[in-house]
């Protein structure tokens, strides 16, 4: 718990299982400072509760970094605070020290993290320049985003309902369910997204009540299904990060059952109808369901 903050700068990467971002380590920096002049500061222990209170349930619930974002406003205020009482406790002889290093703290942490982040994201800068300029259009550039695989496999669902049009009057258009995918912000028709990487675990709920999973997506629209083929082994690449926060082993067991679940109960009725890097694109075959 006293080392969570500073292993959220460490270990946060974005995408990742751990984290998935990271926060700038100036606000952590001006926690213990806060502390240290605690007597010049005398709604600390307002702002305090406030923040502890917010990052125990952060810890128990869901470490996300973007889900710190609620308490970055007090930080800010905080760490404005911090400085003006140590510009006011040194005198005018520190006052103009104190501003170069907190402009120099910003800079190097500013400077710090842009590197850190074209290291590990260089196709976002290589891309973002050119569609600034107009000189790329904005479906080229999505290409390259983390979004890029479910566009391709909305695209190779319209060219799949194309094909479909040419041999029957009208292509059977119909809604997507995502399985352990959740960039669906960009497609163009209605989706069920799998954000919390529960949509397994609801085919496999409405099986145990006896019903059958092919017939309940037919039934209400979905007529294709995306998965994300690299999730498990996504999960699993967390083991460089501290034990506590890794995602638990039966975590892990369940979803790798789940997966083994989708491939013997459900698989075996969907017809592949192509793959877009990650992603594999199925539409239910009715024909082998009605062999269920």
């Amino acid at each position: 718990y006293l080392l969570g903050p500073l292993y959220t700068y460490i270990y946060g990467r974005y995408p990742s299982p751990i984290f998935d971002g990271f926060i700038d380590p100036f606000f952590l920096l001006t926690l213990p400072m806060a502390f240290f002049f605690r007597k010049q500061l005398p709604r600390l222990g307002l702002m305090g509760i406030y923040l502890v209170v917010y990052y125990l349930v952060w810890m128990k619930t869901a470490a996300v970094t973007r889900y710190l974002m609620p308490i970055l406003p007090m930080l800010c205020l905080l760490s404005i605070r911090v400085v003006n009482v140590m510009a006011d406790v040194s005198g005018e002889r520190w006052r103009r020290a104190i501003a170069v290093g907190l402009l120099g703290s910003i800079a190097f942490f500013s400077l710090w993290n842009m590197a850190d982040f074209y290291v590990v994201n260089k196709h976002y800068w290589s891309n973002s320049v050119p569609l600034f300029l107009r000189l790329v259009d904005r479906q080229e550039y999505l290409k390259y985003t983390f979004a890029g695989p479910t566009l391709e496999a909305e695209r190779v669902i319209n060219a799949y309902e194309e094909g479909l049009s040419s041999e029957i009057s009208e292509a059977p258009t119909g809604k997507i369910f995502m399985i352990l995918a959740s960039q669906s912000y960009y497609l163009s028709r209605p989706v069920y997204s799998d954000t919390l990487h529960s949509n397994l675990a609801l085919l496999q709920s409405i099986e145990m009540k006896g019903e059958d999973p092919i017939e309940w997506l037919v039934r209400n629209g979905y007529r294709y299904i995306i998965f994300d083929i690299d999730r498990v082994r996504w999960y699993a690449s967390s083991a460089e990060a501290p034990s506590s926060f890794r995602p638990e082993e039966k975590y892990l067991e369940r979803l790798r059952d789940r997966v083994l679940f989708f491939n013997e109960r459900i698989r075996p009725y969907l017809t592949e109808i192509g793959r877009a890097g990650k992603m594999i694109v199925f539409t239910p075959n009715t024909e082998a369901k009605g062999d269920r």
